[in-house]
């Protein structure tokens, strides 16, 4: 509460107030969810990393009521899911394991973007759809802060590394025995892995991808 009062204060422009309000309003000390009113600010970046830099390390999330959306510059409590085939508005925020296959068969290959990506602030799990197979691939920021730069793995599978003998690299497979394409149970079994916060699943090989920068 001390840092929403006094960023609150920074933020107070000519007759612009915020107000708050506490649950349970009794224990403030205790308190678990405060509703913020506030005017509508432009979001620029430099104000949208400022608000980030104040907020996150507090552990916190926040959802704006009118958009239905998550408030720039904060993280979900737990997760979000995004696809290339669906809008900005239709991200899912911390979501189950329940909900994954549905999420995931939300994913049509025949379409453009087939895509799906779950994410946390610290790794995230990309699936691309092609055909009725998935590559996945598993990603990991070294620093959380700079989402511009990151680790990436991409699954593949070892009984068909084996029976292929090296010829994976070596020429163009079909789906169905290339390594690299997982089926939809596998596909799901890495994203429940994700979901428990366990580490990339031993039963796969991970071939390290270079690491990524974007500008």
């Amino acid at each position: 509460m001390n840092t929403i009062t006094q960023f609150g204060s920074e933020c107070m422009t000519g007759c612009a107030q915020w107000e708050w309000e506490l649950h349970p309003a009794a224990s403030p000390e205790k308190a678990w969810f405060v509703r913020v009113t506030c005017p509508r600010i432009n979001t620029s970046i430099e104000r949208v990393e400022r608000f980030g830099d104040r907020f996150e390390p507090l552990g916190v999330s926040g959802c704006d009521d009118d958009g239905s959306k998550l408030i720039p510059g904060f993280n979900p409590k737990l997760n979000y899911f995004i696809t290339g085939q669906l809008s900005d508005s239709d991200v899912a925020y911390d979501i189950t394991a329940d909900e994954l296959p549905f999420l995931l068969r939300r994913i049509r290959p025949d379409q453009p973007e087939p895509w799906g990506e779950l994410c946390t602030p610290q790794n995230a799990v990309a699936v691309i759809a092609e055909g009725r197979r998935f590559r996945v691939e598993w990603r990991e920021w070294p620093d959380v802060k700079v989402r511009n730069q990151f680790i990436q793995w991409s699954a593949r599978d070892p009984k068909r590394l084996t029976a292929l003998a090296g010829r994976d690299d070596t020429q163009e497979l079909p789906r169905e025995i290339d390594p690299d394409f997982l089926t939809y149970s596998e596909t799901l079994r890495i994203l429940e892995s994700f979901m428990r916060r366990e580490s990339r699943p031993p039963k796969y090989c991970w071939r390290q991808i270079d690491k990524f920068t974007f500008e």
